[in-house]
């Protein structure tokens, strides 16, 4: 009966765990899930090279719950956590005090160093430094603050570190400026994974300045990278945009035998 159910869930891109649990064997529903497949997937290791996820940037970490899902998900690594918004920073200090493989960071990520504008807003989680983007305008935030900004390539010559197994990207509509300041990382293939937060596949409205898949895109291929799969967390009922991620993987030429 076991065997039967199991052939049966297969087909439609699911299977019997343990303890009787469903879990999907398709892309697109748990991140970490879907990056081990990969790395354990032989026809995919000569394209990503380094197998082991040793180093995770979480850009865009608010109050932690991601970088504790990737330790508990890679148990080699070590997340670099980046919050910039002082309160929120707390608040990811508090959450993973206890975890030694979590470094917190309170700086953003973006293509320039210096000083970065935030618009703040009610929910930590919307904070962002574009005006506008598909979901929200700066004209409704509460308050803006000044705050430390570097770019990746900066912070990993800084503290030598010469592979990102996974570069994590939640900046609200500000994802491309981060991918800028990454450039020579990305373009040298030392960023294995790139997952990132977008709002409309296509603008539809000029106003609008981040969050945009296409554009995206464009960035990482011409770096050399490719989709793998995408993931939707909100669909808006009153326009075409909405809350959706997407896992982007090196494409470097297999090693040859």
């Amino acid at each position: 009966m076991k065997r039967t159910l199991q052939r049966v869930l297969g087909v439609f891109g699911y299977q019997l765990a343990r303890k009787n649990q469903v879990v999907t064997t398709r892309f697109g529903a748990d991140l970490c899930a879907d990056i081990n497949r990969l790395r354990s997937n032989p026809d995919f290791a000569g394209r990503l090279g380094k197998n082991d996820i040793r180093t995770v940037f979480d850009v865009g970490a608010n109050e932690g719950l991601q970088s504790l899902a990737f330790v508990r998900a890679f148990p080699a690594a070590v997340v670099h956590a980046f919050e910039p918004v002082p309160d929120t920073f707390r608040k990811l200090e508090e959450a993973t005090r206890d975890q030694p493989r979590i470094r917190r960071v309170s700086s953003a990520l973006g293509d320039h160093e210096g000083e970065l504008t935030l618009h703040l807003f009610d929910g930590s989680v919307y904070s962002t430094a574009v005006s506008a983007h598909a979901l929200m305008s700066a004209t409704g935030s509460g308050r803006r603050i000044a705050v430390p900004v570097e770019t990746c390539d900066a912070y990993c010559r800084r503290h030598g570190i010469s592979h990102i197994d996974l570069l994590k990207i939640d900046t609200e509509g500000f994802d491309l400026h981060v991918l800028r300041g990454a450039e020579q990382m990305l373009r040298g293939g030392h960023v294995t994974f790139v997952y990132f937060e977008f709002f409309r596949v296509a603008a539809v409205d000029a106003a609008e300045q981040g969050g945009i898949l296409m554009d995206v895109h464009a960035f990482l291929t011409a770096c050399g990278y490719r989709p793998v799969t995408f993931y939707t967390d909100y669909i808006s009922p009153k326009h075409t945009g909405g809350v959706y991620n997407a896992l982007y993987m090196v494409w470097r030429e297999p090693a040859k035998v």
